[in-house]
């Protein structure tokens, strides 16, 4: 691709950015799928803060919750954090989704707003995140949604 063409496309992206920013909380003990959903969703345009440690993320939620729309819990989270954080981000913002990656079992996911298996793609958490919040208009073509998250 020349030069001026990438260069338009990330002047899209970074104006999609700048407009459209919906700010996301993930968190996730697995650092190689925490660090792709984070890469992922930034490079489309939300603006992701992405945590491994629950203490930090349960104090996040406790002082900033309103300022997220959206809590993302990984699949290596064990169900009672699950369960906690969720309650816990639904108690400081009645507003937000969460949206739960389960791995080998759903059990106990009533709490989330949308429950996505551990293994989808990008596209199907961007998917989801686009349901729930209203499509960014964007072109993926440059962005990480064929690797597996």
């Amino acid at each position: 691709m020349p030069f001026e063409k990438c260069r338009k496309k990330q002047a899209v992206l970074k104006e999609a950015r700048n407009a459209q920013a919906l700010p996301i909380l993930s968190f996730g003990y697995s650092l190689p799928e925490l660090k792709m959903k984070h890469k992922v969703l930034s490079e489309i345009g939300y603006k992701v803060t992405s945590l491994s440690d629950f203490s930090a993320v349960e104090s996040l939620i406790v002082k900033a919750a309103r300022n997220f729309t959206a809590l993302i819990i990984g699949p290596r989270v064990r169900v009672q954090e699950r369960q906690s954080l969720a309650r816990l981000f639904r108690r400081h913002n009645s507003q937000g989704k969460v949206i739960v990656f389960y791995w080998n079992s759903i059990i106990d996911a009533e709490n989330a707003t949308a429950v996505l298996g551990e293994r989808c793609s990008p596209k199907n958490l961007i998917d989801t995140i686009q349901a729930l919040f209203g499509k960014i208009d964007l072109q993926l073509s440059n962005t990480s949604l064929g690797s597996p998250l």
